[in-house]
C-alpha cells in the first residue's frame, strides 16, 4: 500500500471512530438527505443544522457540510454531537439560546480537528430548531466580546416576542380600544428596536472612526414633544412632565439627538418607582442649551456615576432591567460630536438627573 492509500485509510479509520463514539442512536432506515435542502437553510450565510426535539439532525446546508466534512446524507438522522461537541443541553422549543465561543462549543471535522464556534439555537417549524453555527477565529476577538453579543441578542428578543404576540392579538376579534393598545405596544417596541439597532450601527461607525453627524435646523421644544409622543407608552405618559419656557432652534443631527433624549427618558421611567414622575427640562443659556431628565429613582453611587457612560456599562444591582449597556455610551459620543457634553448628578436614594448641553449658536 503506497503513502496516499495509507493516508486515505487512516482518514477513513478516524471518521469511523468518530462516528462510532459520537452517536448514541443509529441512523433511521429512511435517509432524507437526498432531497433538496430547505430553502431557508440554503439562504442563511452560515452553517445551519435543523434538529428535532431530541437533538437529531433533520437537515443541513452546504456550509454545514463544509464545516464538519460530512455530507447531508451522512448527517441526517445523526446526533448533533457528531458535528458540534460541547454544545450542552438543548433549549426548550419555545426559547432561543446563544452560546458564545467562550463556552467551549466546537465544530468537529471528520478529519479530527476542532474549530471553536458560536451557536444560536432558535425555534423553527413543527417543533424543530435551527442551530446556526459560526466559527470564531482569533482575529475576531478584538471586536465585540462574546458575553456582550449574548446580552445584545437577549435584549433584542424581548421586544420581538412582544411584537409577535401583539400581532397575533390583532388577528382576533376584540374591542377597538384593545386593538388600539396592541398597535401602540407594537409601535413602542419597534421604536425600541430601532434605537438599539441604530446604537449598534453608530457603535460600529465609532469603532472604525467613521462616525459623522448630519446637521439640520430643529426646534428643541418640538423635538422633545415628538420624542415623548413616540417613546413613552400611554400608561406612562402621565408620569412625564415637560418644562420648556423658551423655544430655541439649533443646527443638530435631530434623529440622533432624539435618540439621546429617548434613552434618558426611558432609563428614568425604567428605574424610577411607578408612582413617581419624570421631569424633562429645557433651559436656554447665552452659550449653551441644556436638556435634563430628572427622576425619583434609587440614585447612583459616585463610583458608578464616574463610569456609567462607558461602553457596555450597566449598574450591578439593576441588571434585571432590559438594555445592552450601549445607550449611554453612544449618547455620549453623539453629544460630544455636536461639541457638547453629557453628565449625571445623583444622590443615592434621592433620584438622578441626567443632562446634556449643546452649543447655542
Amino acid at each position: 500500500m503506497n503513502g496516499d492509500h495509507l493516508k486515505e485509510a487512516n482518514v477513513e479509520t478516524e471518521a469511523r471512530a468518530m462516528d462510532h463514539t459520537a452517536l448514541s442512536r443509529p441512523a433511521p432506515q429512511l435517509v432524507r438527505g437526498t432531497r433538496e435542502v430547505e430553502p431557508l437553510l440554503a439562504a442563511i450565510p452560515d452553517a445551519v443544522f435543523r434538529i428535532d426535539a431530541n437533538g437529531t439532525i433533520e437537515d443541513a446546508n452546504q456550509l454545514a457540510e463544509a464545516l464538519v466534512g460530512f455530507t447531508r446524507t451522512e448527517l441526517v438522522g445523526r446526533a448533533i454531537e457528531l458535528a458540534i461537541v460541547h454544545l450542552g443541553p438543548m433549549p426548550v422549543v419555545e426559547s432561543t439560546r446563544f452560546m458564545a465561543g467562550s463556552t467551549g462549543a466546537c465544530a468537529a471535522h471528520r478529519g479530527g480537528h476542532l474549530t471553536p464556534v458560536e451557536v444560536l439555537v432558535t425555534p423553527h417549524a413543527n417543533g424543530s430548531k435551527l442551530a446556526i453555527v459560526r466559527p470564531v477565529y482569533p482575529d475576531q476577538r478584538d471586536g465585540l466580546r462574546d458575553d456582550d453579543v449574548a446580552q445584545i441578542v437577549h435584549d433584542l428578543k424581548s421586544p420581538l416576542a412582544t411584537i409577535s404576540l401583539e400581532t397575533e392579538l390583532l388577528e382576533l376579534d376584540g374591542a377597538e380600544n384593545a386593538l388600539s393598545r396592541a398597535v401602540r405596544r407594537i409601535a413602542l417596541n419597534v421604536a425600541f428596536l430601532d434605537r438599539m439597532v441604530n446604537d449598534l450601527l453608530d457603535l460600529c461607525a465609532i469603532d472604525t472612526n467613521r462616525f459623522a453627524i448630519q446637521r439640520s435646523s430643529a426646534e428643541m421644544r418640538d423635538l422633545i414633544d415628538h420624542v415623548i409622543e413616540r417613546a413613552v407608552s400611554s400608561r406612562d405618559l402621565h408620569r412625564v412632565f415637560v418644562y420648556a419656557p423658551e423655544r430655541i432652534t439649533l443646527k443638530i443631527d435631530d434623529l440622533r439627538i432624539e435618540r439621546v433624549i429617548a434613552n434618558l427618558v426611558q432609563n428614568a421611567l425604567k428605574y424610577a418607582p411607578r408612582a413617581t414622575g419624570v421631569v424633562v427640562r429645557l433651559d436656554v443659556g447665552p452659550t449653551r442649551v441644556r436638556v435634563s431628565v430628572s427622576d425619583s429613582g434609587p440614585g447612583i453611587l459616585a463610583a458608578d456615576a464616574a463610569t456609567i457612560f462607558d461602553k457596555y456599562r450597566r449598574l450591578g444591582d439593576l441588571r434585571s432591567h432590559e438594555g445592552s449597556g450601549l445607550g449611554l455610551f453612544v449618547s455620549k459620543r453623539i453629544v460630544e460630536a455636536h461639541g457638547g457634553r453629557i453628565g449625571v448628578d445623583s444622590v443615592q436614594g434621592s433620584g438622578s438627573q441626567f443632562y446634556f448641553e449643546l452649543p447655542n449658536g
